[in-house]
């Protein structure tokens, strides 16, 4: 850990990392949180749960303002700074301050500047200031000013359960790769409410039906749930820059270097609401749904049930192809593949790798998570979306023997399909070296 971790610093940290930190004490863990346009009041939001792990938690708020943001935002994002800066003198870009929660506790946050000349190009958005926090936290883990290796990656706009900390710390120093809290939307508008279950329920069922098909990349990808050990995170060469999708992009890289566990509890809550910060995510998905999906909900629609099938198909063929150097045509998906390169791919490993696990593991690294979208989405042509709770209903009541709590075969509530597809997915471990057992 200790070369990758020096190489990754010395070579691709940025640059708030490389100066001289105000931290004079050591801590148990480290929670990284972006904070763009949010209000005075989100850490002590987030924190409203928790008690005893406190005073043992380091926060790196990455207070920042894309290059261009509105008078308005930028406005908002200085107040909020200030106010948790107002105990502290100066102008430094980097600030240890204190924050005493309504449970009494005090709450250490080392504040980053990233306004005004400073601010974040915006192409780069929350990618950047996720990075930025996260590389700061990996210098501290390093450097043994933070005990746990783990770097805990949030949001502004959660609360946080309790247990968040203590809980699943023997997951934890079982694996060096990624864990992954389990999440719902909240929301006091019921209007909103609706449209955050829908769009849980298409995450939801995107990531089933990957898991279904044998994808090793069926997690759902939110920055907020996301608890990376410090090592993985260096050999990935930290989070992606970019302004939106960097949690996706991120994962999809984690996934090729160390498993994934999904938790079942404790759970984070995650707040729906409506934004354009960013070009697509929650935020913007649930500003269209309501302006476009009628009330009932039975017209939105995701992607055809069928599709996970070919996917499945495909799949198999690819481990075939990767196990045993057994590869057949067919028609009906080989366009799509050769769409996103596979012929190139499939020569070139055939001439570097021999057949058997390291092939395998090839060919799931070049058919990832991204490339496994792309395909998706090629399929649409002869396999178009569908409305998502008939397709959930039928999916579901097929196999409700199964499950305790049975629904209704003719329920088209969103809250209950939800409920009923969180328990078959509720936790499992995804990643490329689920599909090297046994090879």
């Amino acid at each position: 850990m200790q070369e990758v971790t020096a190489r990754y610093l010395s070579r691709y940290a940025e640059r708030e990392a490389r100066e001289e930190l105000p931290i004079k004490r050591r801590y148990q863990q480290v929670l990284i949180v972006p904070a763009f346009d949010e209000p005075e009041d989100f850490l002590a939001r987030m924190f409203q749960h928790l008690h005893d792990d406190v005073a043992a938690t380091l926060v790196i708020a990455v207070m920042n303002t894309p290059d261009n943001a509105t008078p308005g935002e930028i406005q908002r994002t200085h107040k909020t700074l200030s106010h948790l800066a107002k105990a502290v003198t100066g102008k430094s870009k980097l600030r240890l301050v204190q924050l005493q929660l309504a449970s009494a506790a005090r709450l250490d946050i080392l504040l980053i500047d990233r306004m005004g000349n400073r601010a974040i190009p915006a192409r780069q958005g929350v990618g950047l200031a996720r990075k930025i926090g996260a590389d700061i936290a990996l210098r501290l883990v390093a450097e043994a000013m933070v005990e746990r290796p783990w770097l805990y990656l949030s949001d502004a706009d959660v609360v946080l359960p309790a247990g968040y900390f203590c809980t699943q710390r023997d997951v934890l120093s079982a694996t060096k790769g990624t864990v992954l809290f389990p999440f719902r939307h909240v929301s006091d508008d019921p209007a909103i409410m609706f449209q955050a279950l829908l769009y849980e329920l298409h995450i939801r069922y995107y990531a089933w039906g990957l898991g279904g098909a044998g994808s090793p990349y069926a997690f759902p990808s939110l920055g907020s749930t996301i608890t990376v050990h410090a090592e993985a995170y260096a050999k990935v060469r930290g989070i992606p820059k970019r302004n939106a999708g960097e949690d996706f992009y991120f994962l999809n890289k984690l996934a090729k270097v160390a498993p994934i566990t999904l938790l079942d509890s404790p759970e984070i809550e995650v707040a729906a609401r409506l934004s354009q910060r960013v070009p697509f995510g929650t935020g913007p998905a649930l500003q269209k749904m309501l302006e476009t999906v009628e009330d009932s909900g039975l017209a939105f629609k995701s992607y055809n049930i069928r599709s996970f099938a070919v996917l499945k198909k495909t799949l198999d063929r690819l481990n075939s192809f990767g196990k045993a150097d057994h590869w057949h045509e067919d028609p009906a998906t080989d366009d799509c593949l050769a769409n996103l390169g596979w012929q190139t791919f499939m020569q070139t490993a055939r001439n570097k790798y021999p057949a058997g696990r390291q092939r395998l593991r090839r060919v799931h690294e070049w058919f990832d998570g991204f490339r496994t979208l792309r395909f998706l989405h090629l399929l649409r042509a002869d396999f178009p979306d569908q409305p998502l709770l008939a397709t959930i209903g039928h999916e579901m009541d097929a196999i409700s023997g199964a499950l305790p709590g049975t629904i209704s075969a003719r329920s088209n509530d969103p809250a209950e399909r939800l409920a009923q597809l969180r328990r078959l997915t509720s936790a499992d471990i995804a990643g490329v070296e689920t599909v090297l057992h046994g090879s």
